[in-house]
């Protein structure tokens, strides 16, 4: 079978501050930009996406981020929070391009991550078509 890439991001919104709940700092949580490109696409700038292999992994996430939250006691709940989660699972297939995309690569290239633009010079990157 195909290798699936399974990501996390797990986010609070609270009125129109979002916080990154699984960001690799000291506390644990990292302020973030929401983007809207006008056309109904929002983009979460600068939250952690973590990449993960196993249930295990995808579970310990999910609990970091719940414990992460702002909760705290009110006269209804003892523990509350007047903000919202959003955790974003993505499972893809990992981009791997055709034949045709690939550069060729001169086996005396010193840099094989020159420029794929590059002018076509022996020992370097030139792109097919």
């Amino acid at each position: 079978g195909v290798a699936r890439e399974v990501t996390i991001s797990f986010i609070e919104l609270h009125g129109k501050k979002a916080t990154d709940l699984l960001a690799n700092t000291k506390s644990g949580r990292q302020d973030i930009n929401l983007l809207d490109d006008g056309k109904g696409h929002t983009a979460l700038d600068g939250a952690t996406v973590h990449r993960v292999t196993t249930a295990q992994e995808l579970t310990k996430l999910i609990h970091l981020g719940k414990r992460r939250r702002n909760t705290e006691a009110t006269e209804a709940n003892a523990v509350s929070s007047r903000a919202h989660a959003l955790m974003r699972i993505t499972v893809g297939v990992p981009y791997r391009p055709k034949a045709s995309e690939l550069p060729i690569i001169s086996s005396t290239d010193p840099s094989p991550y020159a420029s794929p633009s590059a002018s076509p010079v022996p020992g370097r990157i030139s792109k097919i078509g």
